[in-house]
């Protein structure tokens, strides 16, 4: 195998720039901007966005008819759930009263 000739060192272009221990990486932190602000070069990039069909549009209203019929669906079927639970408990305090009634001595 081939060694390859050993280069003299160079000094490097930029010096590296040194971060203290309790600054963070970045030049802003979530309480101040960044220093060009948010219209720089950085932030000026293209954003491209496609035309709706009405075939896209019929779509995506259908899908949020959709999610409204389960939302309703789940609501009612929650309800549908303590009818039961709500006659179990009326009818628990009528034969609670009618028993209460029943077996309960008369004064004397």
């Amino acid at each position: 195998m081939a060694r390859r000739p050993v280069q003299p060192y160079q000094q490097p272009a930029v010096e590296p720039e040194i971060i203290p221990p309790d600054h963070h990486g970045s030049a802003w932190d979530a309480r101040t901007a960044p220093p060009g602000g948010f219209f720089g070069v950085r932030y000026g990039e293209r954003v491209y966005t496609a035309r709706v069909s009405p075939i896209g549009l019929g779509l995506f209203a259908a899908l949020a008819v959709l999610l409204v019929i389960a939302v309703v669906v789940l609501l009612i079927s929650a309800l549908v759930i303590w009818i039961p639970i709500i006659a179990l408990l009326v009818f628990g305090g009528v034969i609670a009263n009618w028993l209460r009634r029943h077996f309960v001595r008369p004064p004397l």
